[in-house]
């Protein structure tokens, strides 16, 4: 599964036309990250995601806001308790992965170096090998994902692999998500 996460602020253009652009790829999933907007700025732009991502039959996830929620959220792990309905919970070390229950997944990361967390030091393959011998088939890769390094997610037991900057910026999102998807057969 690719999992493509939401960053307006990256895009050249409004997210709605990048969305326009990535739907035809068919991610797995698509996150409404944007920590920055009021819950109504988030809710109308949920509502305008969801109307570009529906015909394409790809969900949408809401982030960190549990009332904004249809079917599936992504939380930190310190929200990890809060009651959804399928759950993504983002973990830092193998401590927190065993520490969360009922979530779908798990997003471990960052697994590469990424353009959205200048500084920090990529965790590596083994970091993601740990969470996956944690969390069996329950595990996403985060940070710094390219189609040249996906099929090494995939080989350390990702279930699945998240991509941000990438496909907030590249000029050819859907190409670039494709891209990944085949190189992860």
């Amino acid at each position: 599964m690719l999992v493509v996460v939401t960053n307006r602020k990256a895009c050249e253009e409004p997210l709605i036309e990048r969305l326009r652009k990535i739907a035809p790829a068919r991610p797995g999933l698509v996150v409404l990250r944007e920590p920055d907007l009021d819950d109504a700025q988030y809710c109308t732009l949920a509502d305008e995601c969801r109307d570009v991502l529906a015909p394409f039959g790809i969900p949408l996830v809401t982030h960190s806001r549990p009332h904004t929620a249809s079917d599936w959220i992504w939380l930190p792990f310190s929200q990890r308790q809060l009651p959804g309905k399928r759950k993504i919970v983002s973990v830092h070390s193998v401590e927190e992965a065993a520490a969360v229950d009922d979530a779908e997944y798990v997003v471990a990361g960052n697994v590469f170096g990424t353009p959205c967390k200048p500084g920090a030091p990529a965790r590596g393959l083994d970091f993601l090998r740990g969470m996956v011998r944690t969390l069996p088939r329950k595990v996403l890769a985060i940070g710094g994902i390219t189609p040249e390094n996906a099929r090494s997610c995939v080989d350390a037991g990702a279930a699945g692999l998240c991509v941000m900057t990438s496909a907030m910026t590249d000029p050819d999102p859907a190409g670039l998500i494709m891209r990944i998807m085949e190189a992860c057969k």
